[in-house]
């Protein structure tokens, strides 16, 4: 199945307000070590799935056309 926009995954995922800038690496990557599943927009944000463990699904999502 092909998603055209994030709006469209939405109602297919569980998910939650994630901001990560309150906690410590430490804090993050037993967080992302946990992880099912990683989905997320495009962008330095995504340095987290370095903590995920091998073949965890990542979705990444990009705006098109692009902004400069």
């Amino acid at each position: 199945m092909a998603l055209r926009s994030p709006a469209q995954a939405a109602p297919k995922l569980r998910s939650l307000p994630l901001s990560t800038a309150r906690w410590g690496v430490a804090e993050q990557a037993r967080l992302f070590r946990r992880a099912a599943a990683m989905v997320g927009p495009h962008g330095a944000g995504e340095v987290n799935m370095l903590f995920l463990q091998p073949r965890t699904p990542v979705v990444e999502y990009a705006a098109y056309p692009p902004t400069p």
